[in-house]
């Protein structure tokens, strides 16, 4: 069983390794599983000031 989880993990790291790497994309699908995993939003990847100043730009529109 060590030795199944000892692949898991190597096959895990290059994985990561060729994402950070940009070696290989992240498709949308698994993009969502790991904000669901991780329970995040796409909201969460802002700074709350830029949201505001949007907020803001839309309200100067209308």
């Amino acid at each position: 069983m060590i030795g199944a989880n000892s692949q898991a993990f190597a096959w895990l790291k290059a994985r990561i390794s060729n994402l950070l790497n940009r070696k290989r994309g992240l498709s949308v699908a698994g993009m969502d599983r790991v904000f669901s995993v991780q329970h995040l939003s796409v909201l969460d990847l802002l700074d709350p000031a830029e949201i505001n100043q949007g907020r803001q730009h839309l309200a100067a529109r209308r």
